[in-house]
């Protein structure tokens, strides 16, 4: 701090003579607590003297006077100042110090820091003015701050005035303004804020009447009409990653002259690597990160052009951008969206059944057809294969082509669906053996180990990874009854509590992996291939997947004569032969509800036709089922309720002391007896209803018998406003007669 060698002068100066100081970061003052400071030290006295400086042209301090002296600047204490004046105190308590503006300047930051009256925007322009006159580091040290905090507050002056307005009122963090300010581009803080003030997630949203909104000072009101919040520091971290752009796979990141007078990233001062150099608040963000999307979007265009440029330049075929961007999905912009026409060359081809595993689109197309070039939304060329052209050549050079009547019609579509079903069936019964297989090949091999502990909390973690399907597998081959809706948790109490011992433990882990792998087994596109890898595993086990097929298909053949739908005898042929149709399900699919004349959803899903596995579930939803439990109709009578067990209701969560010591002095003191109470009122009040029907029927003379429906129901209503209009409460038979009516008498039931 700046400051001369004199000591401090203690002394007593009238209150006409002090001023404020206009570098006091305080701007705004409370009438209500300047009158009662007042009032206190009209009463108590001034318990701390003012900080003063002389303000003039030399001042002086020399044989107990000062000289050179114009006026006497406050430094600290303006509120007590104004308090002197409002209560008419004459002379205050100070001590001179001289302090040039710089030094005045930390030691106002210091003492309003510590008061919570004063903003962060007045702190924010106070700081910014230290910073201008010394520097970040010099103004942390003059008054004792991390250099964090300084630089926290210096980009609140980055930010709009409305903004910093909801700062100060407390709607929005210090934190979370901070983590505004370091986004470089204003435009883009602009639409941060917004997004902060109004609880939007997604910047592209932010409309310009959104920023009229906030600029207006109206932002709160309709937050709260659309119940939404102000985003917190946690959800502001993740808004600005938005704003952010990764460099990592960009071939241009190492490009010089992409851009005219901008550098190349490794260079720029707006790569999260350089700026955390210098400032520690980007340190926990990737290196290679971009802070500038404008800049990361203006290479990524001039690449694209020059990579089009030479790919005219070779002759090959470019898609224009405004059809490239929409072949790509919205989702991920590296991948293509479905049904774009397009395939690219890393696909896998599932249909190749050359090999021991199915090549890739490139691979079978190499040197047979010239791929198309486009850039993706992520400003990457993409090679890319027309589908039409692609499947064309693929029939041509290796007999790999669409189904008959893959469209969705057809009698031989059908009957290969109808295969496919089997073929189903077969893979999962042959899993359900695989399982089997290797649980009890690791319950020999574990024998003797002691990892109970450690195995138990593995196995629950490894149930929850290994998926629904495989927990599936493993709860029907082990008979668990399990949940529709949480299929895992059968299988995490089995290793939890269920399983005794390591030998169960391990062997259900390797049930677990082996159900995992089997599960694939069922579906078309990966059900034929198996990789080096898990041909070891299952060689480790001793499982043939093509003899336990064999031996679930003939299991299933068995049991098909054995219900009689074995094999039929032969259709008539010639002239006399009736055409035979395919069978088709009516009943549409219960998870997606497509149906053999409308399988769209599904195309759009799977990139094919779905076949049925069940007669109300197809192909494409085998995954996403969830069956719910069929619920038990209640038969038509008196409602009968279970037992539930002599439990003490003072024992029931949510029952007080006090209500279960009413509940006792009425006789009930456990569930049985509220459960006796209850079937006790139910019974009488369906005797008073018994009663009433009959005497409603007996008063109007409608013939009682049944719901009343229809022009039933308009004369029952008919005759209710005439009795009422013409009859007296005189006329209105008593309980007693109700035998003497001339209606049919009824059941209970129907009554």
């Amino acid at each position: 701090m700046n400051t001369t060698t004199v000591e401090q002068v203690r002394g007593r100066l009238p209150v006409k003579e002090l001023t404020e100081s206009p570098l006091n970061p305080r701007r705004t003052f409370s009438e209500q607590s300047l009158r009662e400071l007042a009032d206190s030290m009209g009463s108590v006295g001034q318990l701390s003297p003012l900080a003063v400086r002389p303000i003039g042209t030399d001042p002086k301090f020399a044989k107990g006077k000062w000289s050179g002296v114009d006026r006497w600047e406050v430094v600290c204490g303006h509120r007590r100042l104004r308090a002197a004046r409002l209560g008419g105190i004459p002379e205050l308590d100070v001590v001179v110090r001289l302090l040039d503006d710089d030094a005045a300047r930390a030691c106002m930051l210091v003492e309003n820091a510590q008061r919570e009256d004063v903003s962060p925007s007045e702190q924010a322009a106070a700081v910014g003015e230290l910073v201008a006159a010394v520097g970040q580091e010099e103004a942390a040290r003059q008054v004792g701050w991390p250099l964090s905090r300084v630089r926290d507050l210096m980009r609140l002056a980055t930010l709009p005035t409305w903004f910093l307005a909801a700062v100060d009122a407390g709607e929005v963090s210090l934190s979370a303004a901070a983590i505004v300010g370091r986004i470089p581009s204003e435009a883009n803080r602009t639409i941060a804020a917004v997004c902060v003030l109004l609880g939007e997630w997604e910047p592209h949203r932010v409309t310009a009447e959104d920023l009229k909104l906030c600029e207006s000072g109206k932002a709160a009101e309709d937050r709260l009409d659309r119940g939404d919040v102000v985003l917190s520091v946690k959800d502001t971290k993740e808004l600005v990653k938005k704003f952010q752009r990764e460099l990592k796979g960009q071939p241009w990141r190492k490009a010089l002259d992409l851009v005219p007078g901008v550098p190349p990233c490794a260079d720029c001062p707006k790569l999260a690597g350089n700026a955390a150099k210098t400032d520690d608040s980007y340190a926990d963000t990737r290196a290679d990160t971009c802070l500038d999307p404008t800049c990361f979007e203006a290479k990524q265009a001039a690449w694209g052009r020059l990579t089009i440029a030479k790919a005219e330049k070779k002759g090959r075929t470019v898609i224009p951008a405004e059809k490239a961007a929409e072949l790509f999905s919205k989702y991920d912009p590296s991948r293509l969206a479905h049904g774009s026409g397009y395939l690219t060359p890393d696909t896998v081809c599932w249909e190749d059944k050359a090999g021991d595993e199915p090549r890739t689109y490139g691979e079978l197309l190499k040197g047979h057809l010239e791929p198309v070039v486009a850039i993706g939304p992520d400003g990457k060329a993409h090679d890319l294969f027309p589908a039409d052209a692609a499947k064309k050549a693929l029939k041509e050079l290796h007999g790999i082509g669409a189904r008959v009547g893959s469209g969705g019609g057809g009698h031989d579509y059908k009957r290969e669906q109808a295969l496919a079903r089997k073929k189903q069936e077969d893979a999962k019964a042959a899993a359900g053996m695989a399982l089997g297989q290797v649980a009890g090949r690791m319950a020999s091999a574990m024998e003797g180990r002691d990892y109970l502990p450690l195995l138990r909390q593995v196995l629950a973690v490894v149930a929850d990874m290994a998926g629904a399907d495989a927990c599936r597998l493993v709860g029907k081959r082990r008979g668990l009854e399990y949940d529709p809706n949480n299929v895992r948790d059968c299988v995490e109490q089995c290793a939890l509590s269920t399983a005794t011992d390591e030998v169960e433990l391990v062997a259900l882990a390797a049930e677990l992996a082996a159900a995992k792998r089997a599960a694939y087994w069922q579906h078309s596109y990966g059900g034929n291939f198996m990789s080096k890898e898990e041909k070891a595993f299952w060689d480790a086990f001793g499982v043939d997947k093509a003899a336990l097929l064999r031996a679930a298909a003939g299991e299933r053949k068995e049991k098909e004569q054995a219900k009689g739908k074995g094999k039929k005898a032969k259709a008539p042929t010639g002239a006399k032969a009736k055409k035979v149709e395919p069978v088709r399900f009516t009943k549409p699919c219960r998870v997606c509800g497509c149906t053999d004349d409308d399988c769209r959803q599904c195309i759009e899903k799977t990139g094919e036709p779905c076949s049925w596995v069940e007669a109300d579930l197809c192909s494409a939803c085998v995954g996403a089922d969830v069956r719910t439990p069929p619920i038990d109709e209640p038969t038509p009578g008196p409602l009968v309720c279970k037992p539930v067990g002599e439990g003490l209701l003072r024992d029931v969560p949510g029952v007080t002391a006090a209500d279960a010591a009413k509940l006792e002095t009425n006789g009930l003191r456990t569930l049985a007896d509220l459960e006796a109470r209850i079937r006790e009122r139910l019974s009488a009040l369906a005797r008073q209803i018994d009663s009433l029907n009959t005497q409603i029927y007996t008063v109007l003379g409608v013939k009682a018998g049944g719901p009343l429906l229809g022009d039933d129901a308009d004369r029952l209503a008919n005759a209710i406003d005439k009795h009422l209009n013409a009859a007296t409460p005189a006329e209105l038979p008593t309980p007693a007669k109700p035998a003497k009516a001339k209606t049919k008498p009824t059941s209970k039931a129907k009554s």
